[in-house]
């Protein structure tokens, strides 16, 4: 049984992620946002990577229309980042916090908390942690992070940001590779690590993978990852399919930007609606406490493609019936 049809327990807060670099809605995902009285969406406002040793914004989002619910900035960090001693740390939270600021801004988005998503490792740990209390020293709003599952398993080398709540990403546990493996979610993988979490010195929100991608094969060789697919995208004289996951490439032509040659294989990752049920039931059993909100990775009305009834889903997913 779900722990979210228990009588005593409140409905989740049900969020989504919003991963595109221009801010515009289409009908249908608005739609499903209010159906299902979404409050909040957690938008990637810009990512900071690298540039002859200097961190540098890139790809900043750009506002069509402003959003009708409450806006949560994420900026994604490159590891590289944090792994550049040139990096000056002081800097970059300055700049971090100002540019943030900046769009919201100009976008009329009240400011309210900024989330830092980076994968961090233990070469980076130190930086990453630094950086962390620099945004919080520049910044009169909260400040939570992303966390994966390694780093709260090993939380003692990892080290723990110093954050008002952490994100748990429950996706992309597997390496891509060329077997029959699910590398977006291996509930296998998962349960080496979820134990851990009632042990972790940070309240944590979970986040859930509602996305699919393809894996292109070539000579048993991964060649390039192909996002945003659907099984529909499938339903083509150009492909036969071999079993649920894998497609085989019976005609060369160009998918989705990359070139298949006859003998390919694409590799078609997806999330089920009972393994999003699955996923909550079993990080609930390790909680010291409810999980109050889940965020779905991510706000795009392709993924919402990967199941029957979207709306029925995400609300048995908040506990909402």
């Amino acid at each position: 049984m779900l722990c979210s049809c228990k009588q005593d327990q409140p409905p989740r807060k049900l969020s989504f992620y919003y991963w595109r670099t221009t801010f515009s809605l289409s009908s249908r995902e608005s739609q499903v946002l209010d159906k299902l009285e979404v409050k909040k969406l957690y938008v990637r406002f810009f990512d900071v990577g690298l540039s002859e040793k200097n961190a540098i914004p890139i790809s900043k989002i750009n506002f069509l229309t402003k959003p009708a619910v409450d806006v949560i900035p994420v900026v994604y960090i490159k590891n590289e980042v944090m792994l550049e001693k040139h990096v000056n740390l002081e800097k970059l939270a300055q700049q971090i916090t100002s540019l943030v600021s900046q769009i919201q801004s100009y976008n009329d988005l009240p400011p309210t908390e900024i989330q830092l998503d980076c994968d961090w490792s233990l070469q980076s740990k130190e930086r990453f942690l630094n950086l962390v209390d620099l945004v919080k020293k520049n910044s009169e709003i909260p400040v939570s992070s992303t966390i994966r599952l390694h780093q709260i398993k090993f939380a003692d080398k990892t080290g723990i940001p110093n954050v008002d709540y952490g994100v748990l990403m429950y996706y992309n546990m597997g390496q891509i590779g060329i077997d029959n493996k699910n590398s977006i979610y291996d509930r296998a993988i998962a349960q080496r690590y979820i134990p851990f979490i009632n042990t972790y010195k940070l309240p944590v929100k979970l986040a859930l993978p509602i996305y699919s991608w393809g894996i292109h094969i070539e000579n048993n060789r991964v060649v390039e990852l192909l996002p945003k697919l659907t099984v529909d995208d499938f339903e083509s004289a150009h492909f036969e399919k071999v079993n649920e996951m894998f497609y085989k490439v019976i005609k060369s032509h160009f998918f989705k930007g990359a070139y298949l040659k006859t003998g390919d294989l694409v590799k078609f990752e997806k999330i089920k609606a009972n393994q999003l049920l699955e996923m909550i039931e079993d990080v609930e059993a390790h909680v010291a406490q409810p999980i109050d909100e889940i965020i779905l990775y991510d706000l795009d009305q392709i993924n919402f493609k990967n199941y029957e009834n979207e709306v029925s889903l995400f609300e048995k997913i908040s506990g909402m019936h």
